[in-house]
């Protein structure tokens, strides 16, 4: 679908992640768009740019200078996450490539499977009989221990 001679690429952007609503910059990103709202972003405080193509993937680049910054992705009805924190290059990069279209961007860091675009844990991290409960159990066991210790 191309508006303007362009395909879609949604670009979205918030400098107080958590606090407001993320606010769109263009349904028609371009590479220079994207780059351009990269440096006005004031990545001292949790910010949030995202881009959305035309089939429906999510591209997300969050993160602060202080705390460091992470790469999200949502396809398929599943979300990745870079594996390690990226440089502020290397987010520069995966943006402006998704925009254009170039596949590349998808090599520009390590990803590793989140959750499902849901929410809800993939097969991956699904829980065993003893994960929650078995956590549950050992953190009752430990606080007894606790107050035996103090009474």
């Amino acid at each position: 679908m191309a508006l303007g001679g362009r395909d879609m690429m949604k670009l979205e952007f918030t400098h107080t992640l958590g606090f407001e609503d993320l606010q769109l910059a263009t349904e028609s990103a371009s590479p220079e768009d994207v780059l351009k709202l990269m440096e006005l972003m004031p990545w001292q405080t949790l910010s949030m740019v995202m881009l959305t193509n035309a089939d429906g993937v999510e591209l997300e680049v969050s993160g602060s200078t202080e705390d460091g910054m992470s790469v999200t992705y949502t396809e398929g009805g599943k979300s990745w996450i870079s594996a390690d924190a990226p440089t502020m290059e290397q987010c520069r990069t995966i943006l402006q490539r998704f925009s254009a279209g170039d596949a590349a961007w998808h090599d520009t860091v390590s990803f590793e499977f989140f959750q499902n675009a849901d929410g809800s844990p993939g097969e991956s991290q699904a829980g065993t009989k003893s994960g929650c409960l078995g956590m549950f159990v050992l953190l009752l066991a430990v606080s007894a221990l606790i107050l035996t210790r103090l009474i």
